[in-house]
C-alpha cells in the first residue's frame, strides 16, 4: 500500500499537552506506512528538537496574525497563512491534515475544503470552547457561530475524552458520528524507570523535604492560584515543603509577585519549562492539578504513569482518570480550605500516598498506553475516505 502523507498542524511546539501529543504521534508512527510532516503556525520550542530527532521535518510558518478588530489585516494575515499552507500540501503531496488547537483547526479544515482532502481536527479540552467575552460583544456571537459552521467541513472530529466529545455536541451540535473519541496516551515505559534524580538535590538547592509539584501552562484556567493561597496554611503544619510549578505562560509574572508578596520565596519554585520532567516526577510526593477545566491532562498521566499520588480539582476532564480515594483524591474546583486540607492528609499518611500512587499507574498502564494510542490513530489514517 501507498505510503500515506500526513501534515501535523499546531501553533507552537513549546511544552504543553497538545504539543506533546503532536510529539507522540510524529515520533511513533510507523514509518513504513507514513510520511509525518508538522507545522507549526507561530514557532518552534522544546518539542522541535525532538521531533527533528527522529527526521521528521519540522516547518516554522511565523506569521503573527493580527486582532480582527483590524479586520483587513487580520484577513491578509489569514491569507498568507492559507497560502504558506497550500505551498506545504502541494510540495508534500499531502494526503492527511491532522490538527491541534483552535486556529489551527480552523485554517486545516479551510485548506482541507479548498485541496479536498481528509482534516481531522483535534480537541484537547473543554475550554477550547470558552469564549472569553461578554454577550453583549458581537466578537462573541461571530466565534460561536464560525465555531457552528467550520467544524462542519472536517473530515472527523477527534475528542480527547468522552467529556471533550458532549462539550462539542452542547456547543456545535454536529452529528455525533463525525466524532471519534481516542484518549490521550502516556508512554509507561518512560515514566516507570528508576531515574537518577541525584543532581536535582545540587540544582535545586533541596535536602529531603516533601515536594509537591504541578506541572502545566501559567494560565488563568490551570488554576495555580488556588494551589499558591493554600501554601501558607500547609507550611504552618509541614514548614519544610517545598512546591514546584513547572511550566511558563500569562500568569507567570502575576503568580511570582503573589509569591513574593505572601513572603513565599523560600518554598515555592517557578522551574519554567523542563525536558525532566520524569526527574521531577519522581523526586515529587505530591502531585497536584488545580484547574478550573481539562480535557485529558498529559501532565497528570504522567505523573499517574510515574506512581504519584494525585490530588485533583473536580472537573469533567480530571474525573476520567481519578476515582476518588481510588487513584487519587479530589476537592472542588476553586476551594482553597479543602484543597489545603487534602494535601496536608496526603503528607501525613505515605501508606495512602503509596496505595493512590501504585493503582494510579496501574489505571493508566491498562487504558491510556501510547501503544494502544498509536494504534487507534494509524487505523483513523488508513480509513478509505
Amino acid at each position: 500500500m501507498k505510503k500515506r502523507n500526513i501534515l501535523q498542524m499546531i501553533h507552537t511546539l513549546k511544552v504543553g499537552g497538545a504539543e506533546k501529543v503532536v510529539t507522540d504521534i510524529a515520533t511513533n508512527l510507523d514509518l513504513s506506512k507514513f510520511n509525518c510532516y508538522v507545522s507549526c503556525l507561530n514557532e518552534g520550542g522544546f518539542f522541535k528538537e525532538v521531533i527533528a530527532r527522529r527526521g521528521v521535518p519540522v516547518g516554522i510558518l511565523n506569521i503573527q496574525r493580527r486582532s480582527i478588530k483590524n479586520f483587513p489585516l487580520f484577513l491578509l494575515d489569514v491569507i498568507r497563512i492559507l497560502i504558506s499552507l497550500n505551498k506545504i500540501v502541494k510540495k508534500n503531496n499531502i494526503d492527511i491534515i491532522h490538527s491541534h488547537l483552535d486556529h489551527a483547526n480552523y485554517l486545516s479544515i479551510i485548506i482541507g475544503f479548498i485541496k479536498k482532502i481528509p482534516v481531522f481536527p483535534t480537541i484537547h479540552s473543554t475550554s477550547e470552547f470558552v469564549i472569553e467575552r461578554k454577550k453583549i460583544d458581537p466578537r462573541y456571537w461571530l466565534i460561536k457561530i464560525f465555531n457552528y459552521i467550520i467544524y462542519r467541513y472536517c473530515t472527523k472530529i477527534i475528542a480527547v475524552s468522552d467529556e471533550v466529545k458532549e462539550t462539542i455536541l452542547k456547543e456545535i451540535k454536529v452529528n455525533p458520528k463525525k466524532i471519534i473519541i481516542i484518549n490521550n496516551p502516556v508512554d509507561i515505559d518512560k515514566f516507570s524507570q528508576e531515574r537518577n534524580i541525584d543532581y536535582l538535590y545540587g540544582t535545586l538547592g533541596i535536602n529531603n523535604e516533601l515536594i509537591i509539584s504541578s506541572i502545566g501552562r501559567l494560565e488563568k484556567i490551570k488554576g495555580h492560584i488556588f494551589l499558591l493561597k493554600a501554601v501558607a496554611d500547609i507550611l504552618k503544619i509541614y514548614p519544610n515543603t517545598k512546591f514546584f510549578l513547572i511550566g511558563s505562560g500569562k500568569e507567570e509574572e502575576k503568580l511570582k509577585n503573589f509569591v513574593v508578596n505572601n513572603s513565599l520565596e523560600q518554598n515555592v519554585y517557578f522551574l519554567g519549562n523542563r525536558s525532566d520532567i520524569p526527574e521531577l516526577l519522581s523526586l515529587t510526593d505530591v502531585f497536584v492539578m488545580p484547574s478550573i477545566a481539562e480535557g485529558l491532562s498529559i501532565a497528570m498521566l504522567e505523573a499517574m504513569a510515574s506512581g504519584r499520588a494525585i490530588v485533583s480539582a473536580n472537573t469533567n476532564g480530571t474525573r476520567k482518570l481519578i476515582t476518588h480515594g481510588v487513584t487519587g483524591l479530589l476537592f472542588p474546583k476553586g476551594n482553597i480550605v479543602q484543597l489545603k486540607d487534602t494535601i496536608i492528609n496526603l503528607l501525613s499518611d505515605k501508606n495512602l500516598r503509596i496505595k493512590l500512587g501504585q493503582n494510579a499507574k496501574k489505571y493508566v498502564s491498562q487504558y491510556y498506553n501510547l501503544e494502544i494510542f498509536i494504534k487507534n490513530i494509524e487505523n483513523l489514517y488508513n480509513l478509505e475516505i
